[in-house]
């Protein structure tokens, strides 16, 4: 069962420095990967749009490019 906390910034930084480095091992990279993936999770979640009311054009701005950069983040993978 997965965990549902999210990694520290200082964690995720430790993860990406073992994917950079070439004498990590292959289950020390596959725990970075894990470890990065939860931490971009955290970061890139979809704000949903208000139940009521006009929406306003900052907000329709701010929905596409949260969902630009997850289709980007996800393309890199």
């Amino acid at each position: 069962m997965a965990s549902s906390k999210t990694s520290s910034k200082a964690a995720a930084s430790r993860a990406a420095k073992v994917l950079k480095s070439k004498r990590s091992s292959k289950s020390a990279k596959s725990v970075a990967g894990r470890t990065l993936a939860k931490r971009a999770a955290s970061i890139t979640r979809i704000k949903s749009a208000p139940k009521r009311g006009k929406v306003s054009r900052t907000s329709i701005r701010r929905a596409v490019r949260s969902v630009s950069k997850l289709k980007k983040a996800r393309s890199k993978r």
